[in-house]
């Protein structure tokens, strides 16, 4: 799977405004994942862009030509995927994605469209129904594992921000919502 085609995304209060091509590789020759584009102002360019999404990305100014990094990931910024595990729902609690889901998932892997939205809605109901109880009794409701950061954007309470170390740690996991590392 490739990302391919454009995508503008701009800023009516200040009127800058970028559009990125994402291309896709040539039948015969080329590289994956490679862009181009440009940042403008109204309607000046201020810079162009190219390079590879997933890696080296260059900006120049268009006013004097010059060029630098824009972006570019190394070993250290890149963290091992999550291992996915079997989920063990009688070990869940009662309000865990997965387990709330089940149904929708089970569903839709049977290809019931019918079944899955019914499930769905039934979800829904019950949220809106929790909504509507939390107001009616002025109740704030409070994320076990997020919480709102300086600018006010919830975030994950537990997320980890150090490097991937493969000398140390053999793959990630979660015990009662909480993202862990297991070391080797």
């Amino acid at each position: 799977m490739e990302l391919t085609g454009q995508v503008t995304i701009s800023c009516k209060k200040t009127g800058y405004y970028a559009e990125i091509d994402f291309k896709s590789k040539p039948m015969f020759g080329g590289e994956y994942n490679t862009l181009s584009g440009k940042i403008c102002k109204w309607d000046k360019v201020l810079y162009f862009i190219s390079g590879k999404w997933d890696g080296k990305m260059m900006i120049e100014a268009t006013e004097t030509s010059n060029s630098s990094v824009l972006f570019q990931p190394t070993k250290e910024t890149r963290s091992r995927r999550l291992v996915k595990q079997k989920p063990v729902y009688d070990q869940m609690e009662s309000r865990e994605s997965t387990k709330l889901w089940k149904k929708v998932s089970d569903a839709i892997l049977k290809d019931d469209q019918e079944l899955a939205t019914d499930e769905k809605a039934v979800l829904e109901g019950d949220q809106r129904a929790s909504a509507k109880k939390r107001q009616e009794t002025g109740e704030d409701f409070t994320p076990r594992f997020f919480e709102k950061n300086h600018e006010g954007i919830w975030t994950y309470k537990y997320f980890n921000t150090t490097p991937w170390n493969p000398e140390v740690e053999s793959e990630e996991y979660e015990v009662e919502g909480v993202i862990q590392s297991r070391k080797k």
